[in-house]
């Protein structure tokens, strides 16, 4: 295997397809990134056995076809290290080695394996998939960030360490829970091939690599068979397992009735909730919100161990009789993060049930709910 590349372009591509790429396995194949020169095309890879990602470059100064498999970690750090505009030339040197030198005199030897040692790429599966869909990169990579930060990161409910995907009547679903918040974004106007889904969990991580690999600009083909989902592109291919388990029924935690509402401005109000919170309990992270009918909502915090409490009050349209309600802020915060809308509305029932948030203005094409449990008020 022989070619060569600018140094830029392997830094671009290198920084999608290593993500992929485990810091500890059983299996150092696994930390290699396989290269394969076919002509003047270049394509890179790299598994963890649940994740596959391959990236196609072309064209390339193409000199002698083959392929190699290159530790991540180590082509990486060269990669990086190195200035900007150099031209590199690639080449396997004999059965484990790989020599990379550049225009400027550098030479770098790296220990490599065989590509035969590396495990098989899944092929395309949009041939023999029954569902498959497009939607533009900047609409998939804004429901990628506001859902996987409410995903779960305990392993004991593989479920909601995913985000729920389902499409059905034009329409596209994308829910995330870990128990003590949840997002469910549906995003209309999507077109798909093949019936309505009744829904697959695509792992957080996946969904982390996508958003890290695709472009605003680009059109994302979306192909769903029996065990795997494909992200693809023209020049990029992601092929995830499924979680195979049954996603939780969010919709009968939804507290639809909650009547008592709330109206204040998001940037206001996410920056009061920040200050207040630096004087919550370290460990239960309690903020206390006061709800007063003439148009007040009362922020505290208090650290009885340390002694330490703060507290403001805000301007805001709130519609139902006085209530104290308290919550985790770090959530808040969360969820606050992840609206646009210049108001935020909540919606309350009781100091024990779950509050739904939403943009106050809701676009005409996507709408966006959001729900946090209430804590248990300090004495």
């Amino acid at each position: 295997m022989r070619f060569s590349i600018s140094s830029d372009r392997l830094k671009d591509v290198l920084t999608k397809v290593s993500a992929v790429v485990p810091s500890k396995t059983t299996l150092p194949i696994l930390q290699d990134i396989l290269f394969e020169v076919n002509g003047n095309t270049l394509s890179l890879s790299a598994t963890d056995l649940e994740i596959s990602v391959k990236v196609t470059l072309n064209p390339i100064e193409g000199e002698e076809d083959g392929a190699v498999a290159i530790p991540e970690d180590k082509l990486t750090s060269i990669i990086k290290a190195l200035p900007e505009g150099l031209l590199l030339k690639i080449e396997s040197l004999d059965s484990d080695r790989v020599l990379i030198t550049t225009n400027k005199g550098g030479e770098y030897k790296i220990p490599s394996s065989s590509a035969e040692a590396f495990p098989t790429i899944p092929e395309d599966i949009a041939e023999t998939a029954a569902f498959r869909a497009q939607i533009y990169g900047e609409t998939l990579k804004d429901i990628i960030e506001n859902t996987v930060f409410a995903t779960s990161k305990e392993e004991i409910r593989p479920a909601t360490m995913g985000v729920f995907f389902q499409f059905k009547r034009n329409e596209f679903i994308a829910v995330a829970t870990d128990g003590y918040r949840l997002v469910k974004i549906a995003k209309k106007g999507i077109d798909f091939e093949g019936e309505d889904t009744p829904g697959v969990i695509v792992p957080a991580k996946t969904l982390q690599i996508i958003n890290k690999s695709i472009e605003d600009e680009e059109n994302i083909n979306i192909a769903i068979n029996e065990k795997h989902i494909q992200f693809s592109t023209e020049n990029i291919s992601i092929v995830s397992r499924l979680i195979d388990e049954k996603y939780p029924n969010y919709e009968s935690v939804i507290p639809y009735e909650n009547n008592k509402e709330l109206v204040v401005e998001r940037d206001i109000f996410l920056s009061t909730v920040k200050r207040v919170s630096i004087f919550a309990n370290s460990t239960t992270n309690q903020i206390r919100f006061a709800l007063d009918p003439a148009g007040y909502l009362e922020i505290s915090a208090e650290d009885i161990d340390f002694g330490g409490s703060a507290k403001e009050v805000l301007n805001c349209t709130y519609n139902g009789e006085p209530m104290e309600i308290a919550f985790n802020a770090k959530f808040i915060i969360d969820i606050l993060s992840h609206l646009d809308s210049e108001n935020v509305l909540f919606k309350f029932g009781s100091p024990t049930k779950a509050a739904i948030v939403q943009p106050h203005e809701q676009s005409a094409d996507k709408e966006i709910l959001m729900l946090v449990m209430p804590m248990r008020l300090n004495a």
